[in-house]
């Protein structure tokens, strides 16, 4: 028909499939950094050892294991350190205890924040920074329960 053949002349390549081969190994980068955010957790421990690592590298993926294991204690951490305040904050007002409990909630993701940014330098130890404010709530949580437990 005749608006075919017009239609072909505007038209310089008309497929309904046209498959390009294309090699994996050439759009991976051989030199590209490690994210070790989306390695599994298991399989952290077997990165670890693989030869050829930098030492910042290897900071890096034991500071990933630590903050994992940090972070799944943030919540009996916070919850340690928020039982008290929420006694003490509930014989006050309830606004003083909203802020006393976003201070501390801030203040420890800081903190977390802090020491993934040092993740990548070896000599500053940022696989026991991660763990410096679970260590530290942990201990205001049980002075703060002995207070409550002296009254």
């Amino acid at each position: 028909s005749g608006d075919d053949a017009e239609f072909a002349e505007f038209t310089p390549f008309a497929a309904r499939e046209a498959p390009i081969e294309v090699s994996l190994d050439k759009l991976r980068d051989k030199n590209k950094r490690i994210k070790p955010d989306i390695i599994p957790f298991f399989e952290l421990f077997s990165a670890i050892q693989q030869p050829g690592l930098t030492s910042s590298d290897r900071a890096t993926l034991r500071t990933e294991i630590s903050l994992r294991l940090s972070l799944s204690m943030a919540c009996i951490t916070l919850g340690l350190i928020g039982i008290p305040l929420g006694i003490t904050a509930q014989r006050r007002e309830t606004s003083v205890g909203f802020a006393m409990s976003l201070i501390v909630g801030i203040a420890y993701f800081m903190m977390i924040t802090v020491a993934k940014m040092m993740r990548e330098n070896s000599d500053a130890v940022p696989s026991v920074l991660v763990w410096i404010p679970n260590i530290l709530f942990i201990i205001i949580g049980v002075r703060q329960f002995k207070k409550l437990n002296r009254k």
